[in-house]
């Protein structure tokens, strides 16, 4: 969830940035103001973002410190995608490589590989335990999460359809 979260995030604000450098909107005089002004909206995203899965996490798990480690790795993620969407191209550019062709495996890579080490490692840091992960991992989260995950649902009016794995 985290990686991909950061991954979406990174792939919007990389879409941007390409554009921007094709219509010469994005140049070498103003790439730190534009830097910053992602990096706010990454910071806001993040915290909006990260407190309703934060939220979400911790009532369907019942674990207030997996919600609070799934939501700091979300920030971290979040503000990570939006400095290498802009990063990226930006630097593709300077090499006088085309951003649009190559950015998003590299922001991709960027986003994932610090959504896991972002949650992994805040995970290690909160002490959370090692059984608790690996459930999450393995998706094993008990009959009682999905319980409180289908209560969830129905307070926000969604619908939730949980298959078992056969076999």
């Amino acid at each position: 969830m985290v990686a991909s979260i950061g991954s979406k995030a990174g792939t919007q604000t990389m879409a941007v940035t390409v554009r921007a450098l094709a219509t010469n909107q994005l140049t070498r005089a103003n790439t730190g103001r534009i830097l910053l002004r992602e990096l706010r909206v990454a910071v806001l995203n993040g915290v909006t973002v990260a407190t309703m899965i934060g939220v979400a996490n911790t009532l369907v798990f019942a674990n207030p410190l997996l919600g609070v480690v799934i939501a700091a790795a979300v920030v971290v993620n979040i503000i990570t995608a939006g400095l290498a969407g802009v990063a990226v191209p930006v630097l593709f550019e300077r090499m006088d490589q085309d951003p649009a062709v190559a950015s998003s495996v590299f922001v991709t890579m960027i986003t994932d590989s610090m959504g896991f080490f972002a949650f992994l490692g805040l995970a290690a840091l909160s002490g959370l335990s090692r059984q608790t992960i690996s459930q999450l991992e393995s998706g094993s989260i008990g009959d009682l999460s999905l319980q409180r995950a289908q209560k969830l649902a129905d307070v926000l009016g969604l619908a939730l359809q949980v298959g078992r794995p056969q076999g």
